[in-house]
């Protein structure tokens, strides 16, 4: 996750000038967009919600949305909260990254030790009763190409605990920050382009592979949404801000252009099952 210091860091290293000096080597346009002010209160909102929700679901006879995962799920909380509102109830489990293999007890003896205790954490998982409560259970983690073969395992033992529709949600890396590409390109010219061709083959493979398992669940690959191309990733809002507060977590912005995505892509989670 990128810190406010780090960002900062890494701008005042390309333009290596005494205090806010190097702010003046800018456009505008520029300034606003790598503004690092707006990192601190990005970092809070990917987990806010993800954190709060974190409770039993209620009697209203409304559709019921279980998120399971990372900060990626916290991510894409909120984004169906901006997209959906009060015509569904949303749910959360928090999770760890490390942690992204949920019941494959294994994987942490053989890939991973797991010193980190994911085991355990992810074995109270298995008796929550908000698995079967819900219309929908969405699993959204920062996937790493060990933890892919286990996933469908993973979805298997969630329908067996009474899961009935599952929506996995892609990688959605850009492979590094458009905030410090943007200061080296020293503009927001071609800025989506440049961005394109820093995604890591890694990250389309993982998604491919996720892909290939949607006989099991319904794959959504946010990170084709975004990057629409072969050349070219939406990673600058029409107010000229940014989507991206680092490789991998949305801005406001970036929440409110992937809620327009998912009301419009065919995500009906405004039904019951």
């Amino acid at each position: 996750v990128a810190t406010l210091a780090a960002v900062v860091g890494s701008v005042i290293a390309l333009i290596p000038l005494g205090g806010k000096a190097w702010q003046w080597r800018f456009s505008d346009e520029l300034r606003i967009y790598i503004d690092p002010s707006i990192i601190p209160a990005a970092q809070e909102a990917t987990w806010a919600l993800h954190r709060k929700l974190n409770t039993p679901f209620s009697d209203r006879e409304i559709p019921k949305v279980l998120v399971i995962g990372d900060s990626q799920a916290g991510d894409f909380v909120n984004v169906i909260n901006e997209a959906y509102g009060s015509s569904i109830e949303i749910r959360t489990i928090p999770g760890r990254n490390e942690c992204q293999v949920l019941f494959t007890p294994s994987y942490y003896s053989e890939y991973l030790p797991d010193d980190l205790g994911c085991v355990s954490d992810n074995q109270n998982i298995l008796p929550d009763p908000r698995i079967a409560q819900a219309d929908t259970v969405i699993v959204a983690f920062n996937w790493t190409s060990e933890a892919v073969p286990f996933v469908k395992s993973d979805i298997g033992e969630l329908k067996k605990r009474g899961a009935k529709r599952i929506f996995v949600i892609g990688n959605k890396s850009v492979g590094s920050s458009p905030l410090n590409k943007a200061v080296r390109n020293g503009s927001l010219e071609n800025l989506g382009n440049i961005v394109r061709r820093s995604i890591k083959d890694e990250v389309l493979d993982t998604n491919s592979r996720l892909a290939s398992g949607a006989d099991q669940y319904i794959f959504v690959d946010l990170l084709k949404e975004i990057c629409p191309t072969e050349t070219f990733c939406n990673v600058v809002s029409p107010e000229k801000m940014p989507l991206y507060y680092d490789h991998v977590h949305f801005t406001r912005q970036g929440v409110h252009f992937a809620a327009k995505l998912a009301a419009t892509r065919g995500m009906d989670l405004a039904r019951s099952m």
